[in-house]
């Protein structure tokens, strides 16, 4: 009996939809975002960032290992919290 309440459900909600998608669907709009255009004029901006980015990490390092100080794990943690905010 459950499965002929199951289906009774199904065709009722089949029904409603096809009843709410019974008008004119609107005309397509350009897209407002052109990700192409976009993707391209940001990939050499988001490189030459990581290009700096890394050798910033490097000389903080090259200068952490020269004071002696215990902060090489920091500077490196930075690297990798900038690297990751910028995706």
């Amino acid at each position: 009996m459950w499965i002929v309440g199951v289906a009774a459900v199904l065709v009722v909600a089949a029904g409603a939809i096809l009843w709410i998608d019974r008008g004119e669907r609107p005309p397509h709009r350009p897209w407002l975002w052109d990700n192409v255009v976009t993707g391209t004029a940001t990939t050499g901006i988001a490189g030459t960032l990581a290009g700096f980015t890394i050798a910033s990490a490097i000389f903080l390092s090259e200068q952490v290992a020269v004071r002696g100080t215990g902060s090489f794990g920091n500077v490196i943690g930075l690297l990798l919290l900038a690297f990751l905010s910028s995706r």
